[in-house]
């Protein structure tokens, strides 16, 4: 099949989980056999070439320069070069990931008039209107990456719903073995962008009751954003400097390694997850997750089993949770196991690659017949409670 993939950023412009996502996804269908093609956003001046090991081609344009900037002569050569490169390539399914600045240069305009998959990776406006709603009402298939968002955006879009289903996201097991937990020298761990909706300010007061009553353990935060300095001074101020180390940028790569160094991951988002994939990769490395009880984060940890799920922005909870898995060592690793158990049954590559080619399918036998969904009802769910990740 012949897919042209769009995505709004790929590494190393941005490293977040829906760009990790992409990246493995793309290299995955391509290994199947299909012809797949990238189009992202450029920011750091790569041209052409891609600096990711894909074996798939991936072309950059300025995408979101000439849409911020509302430059139309920009505009139109951005439209003009992706209506190139749908002549030449003559995909069969377009797949389209978000509802940002990209999309814009998708909207059908006239011909070529090519079936489209639409990919939900963040939550939706209620009511929403301009580009978010005209690329719903165009895509012949929407896919949510958690139950939680679907339902989000059936509730700010009802006449999605005939054509919205649910596909879990999924990732390669690493070929890095796990580690058994330590506890001689506990690593608590944070990784993500540093932001204040991922709620690492709430995992550093969290830490510092714990440290008071346990000076032992160290909290690792890894990752880079525009928060760092405003948790380096509030862990200073908490009287945990030393216990604290930002690690900064980890490269996608070497997560599972990093994982394979903590005893424990914290989750204490604030906004409602639209997946969460550190929580997916921490349980294939074997490792308990405590995560806030938000958007998607609940159906990849099975509070008790896996980690420990605790209400958004409970200093106290987090804190009381991390304390006895830190204090219960045969607790903690056992939950370690039935995570990576867990990921590896309910979150499998192969059934969401089965999935999306489901859909293609359904897009492409759908368009063009006044047909907007396809064979799946609205209900449909393709991860952790069904067949697929």
């Amino acid at each position: 099949m012949r897919i042209l993939y769009q995505c709004n950023f790929l590494p190393p412009d941005v490293i977040g989980g829906e760009e990790v996502f992409s990246t493995h996804f793309v290299e995955q269908m391509h290994q199947r056999g299909h012809d797949i093609r990238v189009v992202t956003s450029r920011l750091l001046g790569h041209g052409d070439a891609s600096p990711l090991l894909l074996s798939a081609p991936v072309i950059r344009l300025p995408f979101k320069e000439a849409f911020v900037a509302r430059d139309l002569r920009a505009q139109s050569q951005t439209f003009q070069q992706v209506q190139g490169i749908l002549a030449s390539f003559q995909p069969e399914v377009i797949h389209l990931n978000g509802v940002r600045e990209p999309g814009f240069y998708f909207l059908r305009r006239g011909e070529p008039d090519i079936p489209r998959v639409l990919t939900l990776h963040t939550p939706l406006e209620t009511g929403g209107g301009g580009l978010e709603s005209r690329m719903i009402a165009e895509a012949d298939r929407v896919v949510a990456v958690s139950a939680a968002l679907g339902a989000s955006a059936a509730q700010a879009y009802p006449a999605a719903r005939s054509k919205l289903s649910v596909i879990r996201n999924a990732l390669p097991i690493p070929a890095l073995a796990p580690t058994p937990l330590s506890f001689d020298s506990s690593v608590v761990l944070c990784l993500g962008r540093l932001a204040p909706e991922k709620g690492f300010d709430v995992a550093l007061e969290a830490f510092a009751k714990v440290h008071a009553a346990s000076p032992g353990p160290r909290l690792w935060i890894a990752g880079n954003g525009p928060e760092r300095k405003a948790l380096e001074a509030r862990a200073e101020r908490l009287g945990i400097g030393r216990q604290v180390e930002f690690t900064g940028w980890i490269e996608p790569w070497r997560v599972p390694e990093l994982l394979n160094l903590a005893t424990v991951v914290l989750m204490p988002s604030r906004w409602a997850e639209p997946f969460g994939l550190v929580a997916l990769q921490a349980g294939q490395m074997g490792r308990p997750v405590i995560a806030a009880a938000t958007g998607g984060l609940p159906e990849i940890v099975d509070d008790g089993q896996t980690g420990v799920l605790v209400p958004v922005g409970d200093v106290d909870a987090l804190a009381g949770a991390l304390k006895l898995l830190l204090a219960s060592p045969e607790r903690a690793a056992a939950m370690g196991r039935q995570a990576r158990l867990r990921t590896r049954d309910k979150f499998r590559v192969e059934l969401l690659l089965d999935a999306y080619e489901e859909a293609y399918r359904a897009a492409i036998a759908g368009h063009g017949r006044g047909l907007a969904l396809a064979s799946r009802p609205a209900s449909s769910v393709v991860g952790a409670d069904s067949c697929a990740g």
